[in-house]
């Protein structure tokens, strides 16, 4: 990556110098199950003579509430609607929109193709149903199928974000993770796509830079769309 990413001291220092002189540079909030590709289109923006922003990434739940604590972000980009909405609903963003639909997957690091049967067996890494998008989803596509209590009931690692589940089960403390595709595509190994979709969210700060603006616009045009797919995601259906 190329451009600037704010560490989360930087991000405490923005909350507490964010009037619009203080501000300084754009900043924009990316969910980290999904960033890896946003900074691929970040690259290719910038070689249409585009200025980077700098990138804060976390969980969605997390990003949302430093917004609403005060970080200026003026662009926000997270990989479900939840948190958005929420962000609306206080007047932290607007001109909401999906940028692209993520698909949710079972990854394993090495060996044969993970499966649902084999739930039981396993210890599988899944990230905060109640911060993350992917880890909702997980939990409510185990739900509908009658798996959350009956087979992986304390068979679980919780971690922070979908990029830290593939850690948890690099680093060996857990066997399988649920993940987005895009993190399980760089992760490398086999994975079992499930049906279980989320639409990917979001919107600018109301008072955000015109570049932020473009940037935005961007992120959903004919150029970026060849980045979201070769990165697992689907476009049917955006809005």
């Amino acid at each position: 990556m190329r451009f600037k990413s704010l560490t989360v001291f930087m991000v405490i220092s923005l909350i507490s110098l964010s009037g619009p002189s203080a501000r300084g540079e754009e900043v924009m909030a990316v969910a980290a199950g999904i960033s890896p590709c946003v900074e691929e289109i970040m690259d290719l923006y910038k070689t249409k003579g585009g200025t980077p922003l700098s990138m804060v990434t976390g969980p969605c739940g997390a990003l949302a509430k430093q917004a609403e604590a005060g970080a200026p972000y003026d662009l926000v980009m997270m990989s479900e609607p939840r948190w958005p909405d929420w962000m609306k609903g206080k007047g932290l963003i607007t001109d909401l929109k999906t940028f692209a639909i993520g698909q949710l997957v079972l990854w394993s690091p090495k060996g044969d193709q993970p499966t649902l049967e084999g739930l039981k067996n396993h210890v599988i890494a899944i990230p905060d149903p109640e911060m993350t998008a992917y880890g909702m989803l997980a939990k409510n596509y185990l739900t509908s199928q009658g798996l959350w209590d009956s087979f992986i009931s304390g068979k679980i690692v919780t971690t922070k974000s979908a990029p830290q589940a593939v850690v948890a089960v690099s680093g060996g403390a857990a066997d399988w993770a649920f993940i987005p595709k895009l993190s399980a595509l760089k992760a490398g190994g086999p994975f079992l796509s499930l049906e279980a979709t989320m639409e990917q969210v979001g919107g600018l700060k109301p008072d955000s830079s015109p570049n932020a603006r473009a940037f935005w616009d961007f992120c959903r045009s004919k150029e970026a769309d060849s980045i979201w797919l070769k990165w697992g995601f689907l476009l049917e259906d955006r809005r």
